[in-house]
């Protein structure tokens, strides 16, 4: 089994689906109303007609997981032709989207149905009548002889609302199969008996999920015998185990059974975009007909409503997982990653113009199939427009010809050159999906973001999401990155995943002899023979890195490094070495994530302060820019012009202390608590700084700096 992987175009599919509805449509519901199931089904795909759900805190007998197991009792869903519809509590009647549906942000442009146009309208909802599952409904007996034994006696209002939200506490904790009664108090103001208000003290939807789905598999087309791979792709809440005719295939979140009949919760939220898990076909114990894919979904705590939405299917030929996106672009250089479900070959037509010419040329990946394929594009013109191509190739003459891209390369030094800046996207889709909409519009030579992409670094959702709706963006221009603390975690983890996805990007940083620090990756292209032993990459230092473009230096510093000595002799020797060019470079622009001044929620960074602000002052920085602070704010401090940069999606933040309305300790020339953007255009003498809201209007009238003389 592979890691996570998603894809954007599907050929031949076995698809199945199950789960409530999406999870940010919860707060439109009823409370006291069932929740409809929502089932996907794919084209040409042979599904049992019936789905069977059980809610319950016990697990159900050992062989539940079969094809042979009598679900007679359990929960029964009738496939309906009309969309799914639900009700918000004032009545307006609210579509609930499936989770694979193809115009799902979360997917990226081409989701799941898109390109098979014999699938298309073969989503199907459940009806939103559910039966009550007898396993799964309170003891009724139970509940009545406790309103029966006088729980409900009068002791004063306020004593009573307190001790009852005190007994909900413990008893959620300690006895999760617990009941709780409404206070007399609800029942006084209602007018009803509190008979009629009883209510289970955990929500109907409690306990944990279980659901089975039957289906039929002929083999993947093209496959040899049982060789081939089904991807297993499911967003829940908060842990799942699934189960193939018996066989467990994933567990995730989730401990081992406890002995005995103790109910079981995960260890951690689940999350919030769909994950990937690789299945494959040789040795899963599958047959023609009546498999059955049998999926448990677990609460981390009694008081959550366990949810689940799920598909497999079926994966053949050459896939595209994500990309192309541009790691690195240069005047003359370009480097583009592309990563597929399945191992293959790539291969990358570019030349000059927007069209596809005769004279274009072609570069091809090396070696054995592969997944992650890194190509190096060059020589280029720089300050021209390019086109490129990239196919995907398969096993025989199976290949994939993605759409036709073009980008521009910057221009040479001393023109003008325009930057985009932002940062803090994090889980803001809508806000990030219209700041890309009007990055797009200002077609600038390079984007800087200053971290924070995801919200957390190690779901591997969250990054197919982050390159869902940032794909448009990062097949034209290169996106340089500043690592954020939610890119690091949990636990600085999700580092190494952000390093993986761009390791041209984040080159090892190797010490030599004399205690300075090298680029291994610049070392490696100019095929110098570097000053010591390259050693293990895997454990050089990244995080920080820098790039001359069209005569900027700009420089990327790694907040969550702050207080590293690594880092510092890195910034020191960067800056001096870019001191010692000829020409100097006619800016320094640096970006981090968590900066040294800051008047928003977090405020001002010591570490930062005491460490990083000495080196950038001393070398004539032109500009600071960082994020962390969900906000924009201009100002100058010791010597140093700084934006703090942090409106790309995240939500806004309350101040500890707001300039609008009051002087605060260190007030800076500017603040504003929105979302934006930053352009920036470095023209031959000047600095030209325009913040942006998400729709492309003006934040704050565009102010100039002065640039240093080369």
């Amino acid at each position: 089994m592979r890691g996570h992987r998603h894809s954007a175009r599907i050929a031949d599919r076995l698809a199945l689906g199950v789960g409530l509805c999406c999870v940010g449509m919860l707060a439109l519901l009823p409370t006291d109303r069932p929740q409809a199931q929502s089932i996907l089904l794919s084209h040409g795909v042979t599904v049992g007609d019936r789905a069977a759900m059980l809610r319950s805190f016990r697990q159900p007998p050992l062989d539940w997981t079969r094809p042979d197991f009598d679900d007679t009792q359990w929960q029964r869903y009738v496939v309906s032709a009309s969309p799914q519809v639900m009700k918000d509590p004032s009545g307006a009647v609210v579509m609930v989207p499936s989770l694979w549906t193809p115009g799902d942000a979360g997917l990226g442009a081409q989701g799941p149905l898109a390109g098979d146009s014999a699938g298309q309208g073969a989503a199907a909802a459940m009806s939103t009548d559910e039966p009550t599952s007898p396993s799964s409904e309170p003891d009724v007996p139970l509940r009545d002889g406790l309103i029966d034994a006088g729980l409900l006696s009068s002791p004063p209002v306020a004593a009573v609302e307190l001790a009852g939200a005190a007994l909900r506490a413990g008893l959620a904790a300690t006895m999760p199969g617990a009941l709780l009664l409404a206070s007399p108090v609800q029942a006084k103001r209602s007018g009803r008996s509190a008979r009629e208000l009883s209510e289970p003290l955990l929500p109907d939807c409690g306990g944990s999920l279980f659901i089975r789905r039957k289906f039929d598999f002929s083999g993947i087309p093209g496959g040899s015998g049982s060789a081939g791979t089904l991807l297993l792709r499911v967003r829940y809440s908060d842990g799942v185990v699934a189960h193939i005719n018996g066989t467990e295939v994933l567990r995730s979140r989730l401990p081992e059974p406890p002995p005995g009949d103790l109910p079981l919760f995960a260890s951690d939220r689940g999350p919030s975009d769909p994950e990937r898990y690789y299945l494959p076909v040789s040795s899963l114990p599958l047959r023609g007909h009546g498999n059955v894919l049998a999926i448990e979904v677990h609460p981390r705590t009694p008081l959550r409503c366990p949810q689940v939405e799920a598909e497999l299917l079926a994966l053949t030929g050459p896939r595209l997982l994500r990309g192309p996106y541009i790691e690195r672009l240069t005047e003359t250089t370009l480097d583009v990653t592309v990563e597929t479900e399945l191992p293959s070959r790539v291969l990358i037509r570019y030349g000059k113009g927007e069209k596809v010419q005769h004279r274009d040329r072609e570069v091809e990946s090396s070696g054995e199939p592969q997944t992650v394929h890194r190509l190096h594009v060059g020589p280029l013109k720089p300050g021209t427009l390019h086109h490129y191509q990239v196919v995907l190739l398969g096993d025989g003459q199976k290949r994939s010809d993605l759409p036709l891209q073009t980008f521009h390369t910057p221009p040479v030094a001393g023109m003008p050159l325009k930057i985009v800046a932002y940062g803090d996207s994090r889980s803001g889709h809508p806000v990030h999906a219209q700041v890309i909409s009007s990055i797009l519009a200002e077609d600038p030579d390079l984007v800087l973001h200053t971290g924070d992409l995801v919200e957390r670094g190690t779901e591997e959702g969250d990054w197919d999401r982050f390159f869902s709706l940032t794909a448009p963006l990062l097949a034209r221009t290169a996106v340089y990155i500043s690592p954020g603390n939610h890119d690091y975690a949990i636990r600085k983890q999700g580092s190494l995943r952000l390093y993986s996805l761009f390791q041209t990007m984040f080159p090892p940083q190797l010490p030599t002899p004399s205690g300075s620090v090298f680029s291994a990756s610049r070392v490696l292209a100019d095929t110098v023979a570097a000053p010591a032993p390259l050693g293990n990459l895997s454990e050089a230092a990244r995080g920080y890195y820098s790039v001359d473009v069209s005569g900027v230096h700009l420089v990327s510093i790694d907040s969550n490094q702050a207080g590293k000595a690594d880092q510092h002799r890195w910034l020191e020797a960067d800056l001096t070495r870019a001191d010692q060019q000829v020409p100097k470079p006619r800016a320094i622009i640096a970006w981090m994530h968590e900066g040294p001044f800051s008047s928003g929620w977090h405020g001002d960074y010591p570490t930062a302060i005491k460490h990083l602000v000495p080196i950038l002052q001393k070398h004539g920085t032109t500009l600071l820019i960082s994020g962390h602070d969900h906000d924009y704010e201009r100002g100058q401090r010791q010597g140093l012009d700084y934006i703090v940069t942090g409106g790309g999606g995240a939500e806004l933040r309350p101040l500890k202390c707001d300039p609008r309305r009051r002087r605060c300790k260190n007030q800076p020339l500017y603040f504003a608590n929105e979302h934006h953007y930053l352009r920036l255009e470095v023209l031959p003498t000047v600095l030209r700084v325009c913040p942006r809201r998400p729709d492309g209007t003006a934040l704050e009238e565009c102010q100039v700096l002065r640039l240093r003389r080369p």
